[in-house]
């Protein structure tokens, strides 16, 4: 008993030091990049570790499963994107943010497909996972519902509109047509997918169509270039 207590304390220094810090952080990266590749069921801890240039025993030293080190990539992709949020310059015009916000969204979506989906598919069955789901879809509910709010206030959108529940059917289309697109390849290409969701935030919102169209349009040009 003395001996299996005195390995975990080990095992838990080794894990709290800067070079372990660094070991995980490269495991998850590795992680993303597999996730990314060949999805969930497909990648091998074998195949993790060794994009990371660990060895495989080395793995379980940060994490006890593939499916620990996959939660651990979606918290890093969310730190990613909050990170790149916060350094991006923000448009002063709702319907510009509500095109910059769901261009952002669609991108990560295009370049994270297999894991979002993944990501979906492993919370229906794994409740540490649905709970990280829940965690996520609050967060950038809150911001969205705060938004809807804050608009209503200063005169731009219907005070009578249920922010909290117009926040979420949003939301979630935008979830939907993005998972429907860049998983199983359904819809028009991007650039038409991304004027019709504009068109159906303001259209919802009462808020200028033609605004959050020209908006949509610009950053479809800024990206394509």
């Amino acid at each position: 008993m003395a001996a299996e207590q005195q390995k975990t304390e080990v095992a838990e220094r080794v894990r709290r030091s800067p070079k372990a810090a660094s070991t995980r952080a490269a495991l998850i990266e590795a992680a993303i990049e597999i996730f990314d590749g060949v999805g969930f069921h497909d990648a091998t801890i074998s195949q993790i570790s060794a994009a990371a240039g660990k060895s495989h025993g080395s793995f379980y030293t940060y994490f006890q499963s593939k499916e620990e080190v996959f939660r651990a990539a979606i918290r890093q992709l969310n730190i990613n994107e909050m990170n790149r949020e916060s350094a991006e310059p923000r448009a002063s015009e709702p319907e510009e943010r509500i095109a910059e916000n769901n261009a952002r969204f669609f991108e990560v979506y295009r370049h994270h497909a297999r894991t979002l989906a993944a990501f979906e598919e492993l919370a229906a069955r794994d409740e540490a996972t649905q709970k990280l789901r829940r965690v996520a879809r609050s967060a950038y509910f809150d911001k969205t519902i705060a938004s809807i709010q804050r608009w209503q206030r200063e005169g731009l959108v219907d005070p009578d509109l249920d922010a909290e529940a117009t926040a979420h059917c949003l939301g979630s289309m935008v979830e939907r047509v993005a998972q429907m697109r860049h998983v199983f390849g359904d819809g028009c290409e991007d650039s038409r997918m991304m004027v019709a969701i504009s068109d159906a935030w303001c259209g919802a919102l009462g808020l200028r169509k033609a605004v959050g169209r020209r908006a949509a349009l610009e950053l479809i040009d800024t990206t394509a270039s």
